[in-house]
Parts: structure tokens; C-alpha cells; sequence
């Protein structure tokens, strides 16, 4: 999620990677669409609406059986802390702290981006 050239990132309040910040996600659920998917889990991780959404990139985690289907998408209203989540920011791009960030496609997704909008 992005808004004035930021983008939304949560702090995890559960396993894997506690304490770790990741942009919202999660698993799919029979029936319902990657698009679907992806609105649902930014309401649920940071109690944000989004909207507009467009392909980012398809990532496979480095241990099996993972893929990672990233979305940009545009903010609708104010980000809150949700069940999974024990802190919601935005950060600049100057400030994304990728010493931080929860999983391998993390960063790689962020890079990718960064390089779209030509930040990087």
C-alpha cells in the first residue's frame, strides 16, 4: 500500500519473524481472488481499505512451496493496528528499514517498486 510516495509496512505481532516489519499479507482463501485476497489482508493486518490495485510481482520464497503475489495499492483512509500487527507505518523511502524487514521477498518486492516509480 502506498500514499504521497510511502509505503505501508506492519510490524508483526506473531510467528514467523515477530517484532519484523512486512507490507500486509497473508494465505488465500478457497474462492476468493489474489485481488480479493490482497484487500482482505490489508483490512484485517492494518484495518486500511485499498484500492486501485495493480500487479507488483510474483516472488517464490526461498523454502518450497511459497509464492508471493505483490500488489500495489492506494490507501483509503487511516492505517490501524490489527489482531497480527503491533505497529502500522508509513515510511519514505529514505527510511524503509531493510535491516528489518520479515522475509526474503520483502526487500525484493520493495526494490521492485522503488525501480518502477524510479526511486532507486
Amino acid at each position: 500500500v502506498r500514499a504521497d510516495g510511502s509505503v505501508l509496512l506492519t510490524r508483526r505481532a506473531i510467528q514467523p519473524r515477530i517484532g519484523s516489519w512486512v507490507f500486509p499479507g497473508g494465505f488465500m482463501d478457497v474462492g476468493e481472488t489474489a485481488e480479493q485476497a490482497a484487500a482482505r489482508e490489508t483490512m484485517e493486518e492494518a484495518h486500511l481499505e485499498v484500492r486501485n490495485l495493480s500487479l507488483l510481482g510474483v516472488y517464490t520464497r526461498i523454502e518450497p512451496g511459497v509464492v508471493v503475489i505483490v500488489y500495489l495499492g492506494e490507501a483509503v483512509g487511516e492505517a490501524e493496528v490489527g489482531d497480527e500487527t503491533s505497529e502500522v507505518r508509513w515510511f519514505a523511502t529514505a527510511d524503509i528499514p531493510w535491516d528489518e524487514l520479515a522475509f526474503d521477498t520483502t526487500p525484493w518486492a520493495l526494490k521492485a517498486w522503488l525501480e518502477r516509480t524510479g526511486q532507486q
